[in-house]
């Protein structure tokens, strides 16, 4: 089923890309909030989707699921904004 594989592989990538560019949108904002909080850098931004293997069709809709975490510990009440 080459032609199977082929979508898998293809969903994979285009997720992949959507989640760079959602960590890319939202990492502006979570540098001005590191730099306000405290002088700490030791800020982890943590994306990851509602299904375990990524996997979507056409249309369907993802969810994505976002930590912040500094030293370890999360941020509670965070303003994390993308541009």
């Amino acid at each position: 089923m080459p032609g199977l594989i082929g979508m898998i592989r293809d969903m994979k990538i285009l997720l992949a890309r959507r989640s760079l560019l959602l960590a890319s949108l939202l990492m502006p904002g979570v540098s001005a909030i590191a730099q306000d909080a405290s002088l700490s850098t030791n800020y982890v931004l943590k994306v990851t989707t509602d299904r375990a293997d990524a996997l979507y069709k056409s249309g369907e809709t993802v969810t994505f699921k976002l930590e912040l975490t500094l030293d370890k510990k999360p941020v509670a009440d965070a303003d994390v904004r993308g541009r």
